[in-house]
């Protein structure tokens, strides 16, 4: 309980931070080009985080013999980069080109508060449309 509370405090922290100096090295590295890639396929990678597993990995490449000889680091840096990877396939694939057509559909659509609110003003005073 006091770690999370003690996380929950220095994330609120860095983001009053962050909001304050908006001109610092930090904020710099948060708005480079591969964080700003990770946090537009993040959620891609939040879905697919759970089901990628080393030891799944290597049997998925039939290198089951290495077992679990591999070193810590080194199990996370290949599930960190199959998920990234399969997310970033996920975005082109799937999620960028369905925003895409849900933009254009949205945009073709008439607006229509502003073609009822139009109507509403060229309409003489009593008559209803």
């Amino acid at each position: 309980m006091t770690y999370a509370k003690v996380v929950g405090l220095v994330a609120g922290l860095l983001f009053f931070q962050i909001a304050q100096a908006q001109a610092t090295g930090f904020v710099v590295v948060l708005e480079s080009a591969p964080l700003r890639l990770l946090g537009r396929v993040s959620y891609g990678a939040y879905l697919f985080h759970p089901f990628i597993h080393f030891q799944g990995l290597l049997s998925l490449v039939g290198l089951t013999d290495l077992g679990g000889r591999a070193p810590a680091p080194v199990q996370i840096l290949v599930e960190f980069a199959v998920t990234v990877a399969l997310a970033t396939a996920s975005w082109v694939l799937l999620e960028r080109p369905i925003l895409r057509r849900a933009a254009l559909l949205t945009s073709q659509a008439p607006f229509a508060g502003k073609a009822r609110g139009a109507k509403a003003l060229s309409t003489p005073r009593g008559e209803t449309t």
